[in-house]
């Protein structure tokens, strides 16, 4: 806890009409001012020339409403991910960054965002953005498949493919969630 706590006495007195008083006190506190919080935010990753998408990350504060609190953000890696090109969505508690890396620059950066409230209290989380020259692979969409018990689906239909890789180049794998009901 951060900050301490503050207490005072207070009285209230009443008077009646022939000045007899009666009074009352009791003790106010105030608990001390704790900093706004900001969800961990995992590590992210993109390809070179190419903004992330929106990651998202909560934020909050006990004494300062969400919309008033103040958020910046720092790269330790400049000439790869420039702060100005770190900008945040969102409103409330639900907010988001979205980052675009300097053109035609790969590596590593750490992105730090900063979350301020209104007596100046701050919290920062901190993540590792890679911008990497080499893009995963792709496979186009299959749709949901429904067989009938100790029966087989027809041949699935899809694509692969890569930017630095031949289709025919690619080891193509398929797993399932539920090794009783289809096995690997």
């Amino acid at each position: 806890s951060t900050g301490c706590w503050k207490t005072a006495i207070s009285s209230i007195t009443a008077i009646d009409s022939e000045g007899l008083t009666g009074q009352a006190s009791f003790v106010v506190s105030t608990a001390p001012s704790e900093p706004p919080t900001i969800s961990r935010i995992a590590d992210q990753r993109t390809t070179i020339n190419t903004p992330t998408g929106r990651i998202p990350f909560t934020i909050a504060d006990t004494e300062t409403a969400s919309d008033e609190l103040r958020l910046s953000a720092s790269s330790s890696n400049t000439e790869l991910i420039p702060d100005a090109n770190i900008l945040f969505a969102g409103t409330g508690p639900a907010r988001s960054a979205i980052i675009t890396p300097a053109g035609d620059r790969t590596g590593t950066a750490t992105i730090t965002i900063t979350i301020t409230d209104a007596e100046e209290k701050e919290t920062k989380t901190s993540f590792a953005l890679l911008v990497a020259d080499n893009t995963p692979p792709t496979i186009s969409h299959i749709p949901n498949q429904t067989v009938l018990k100790n029966q087989s689906t027809p041949a699935l239909q899809f694509t692969v493919g890569d930017a630095e890789t031949r289709a025919d180049s690619l080891i193509v794998r398929g797993s399932s969630a539920n090794q009783t009901l289809l096995l690997d």
